[in-house]
């Protein structure tokens, strides 16, 4: 996410309605509603910029690293930050650069309730400079038109590639072979990378 938005983001990573859930679909969904923002909009972004929806994802200097879990991470950006601040964090890619100060430290950063909290509070904000949704997730990216737009035509066709897996699994429910959750999930991440990736 290339950043140019220091100046709107007095954001707080606190909220009274705290999330019981660890599992990052039932966060985008709860953090969706209790923001206000369309539905699966955040979990549309996070794939665009992580290629898959996983907390523990880096990008320094347009490079992306996955861990295995939080404390791999934040040791691999405490190393990468002796060179540059120029590192993109967890699922929905905050910048160090120009967001880090408005977290408490790394920990806070990687957690994914206040990585897509914060996402969803930025996106409002961005939202009330502009004239739409579409406008918003644009400039969640950039505010150089000459990035942007690419950006926000590849978030929404995962936006509604999303919908359209949701709508395959209602209508296959009573299909015995393969249709239990896992397999699913596996395929539709799979079908999501491979559509940003080309």
């Amino acid at each position: 996410m290339k950043r140019s938005l220091f100046f709107l983001l007095a954001l707080s990573v606190t909220c009274a309605a705290q999330i019981k859930t660890s599992n990052l679909d039932d966060i985008f969904k709860e953090i969706e509603i209790i923001e206000k923002l369309p539905k699966d909009m955040l979990k549309a972004i996070s794939i665009k910029e992580t290629g898959k929806p996983w907390p523990w994802t880096v990008c320094v200097n347009g490079k992306g690293y996955y861990f295995q879990n939080e404390k791999e991470a934040i040791a691999f950006v405490k190393n990468a930050l002796k060179d540059t601040d120029n590192v993109d964090i967890g699922c929905m890619q905050i910048n160090f650069r120009h967001h880090g100060k408005n977290f408490r430290n790394l920990t806070e950063m990687f957690n994914p309730e206040n990585n897509i909290r914060y996402a969803a509070k930025l996106l409002k904000k961005l939202k009330l400079i502009s004239i739409s949704w579409q406008d918003a997730i644009e400039k969640y990216h950039s505010f150089n038109k000459e990035f942007n737009q690419t950006y926000r035509t590849k978030v929404f066709n995962i936006w509604s590639t999303i919908r359209a897996n949701k709508l395959k699994t209602i209508t296959k429910r009573q299909k015995p072979i393969r249709t239990n959750k896992k397999f699913l999930q596996n395929h539709y991440i799979d079908v999501f990378y491979r559509k940003i990736s080309t």
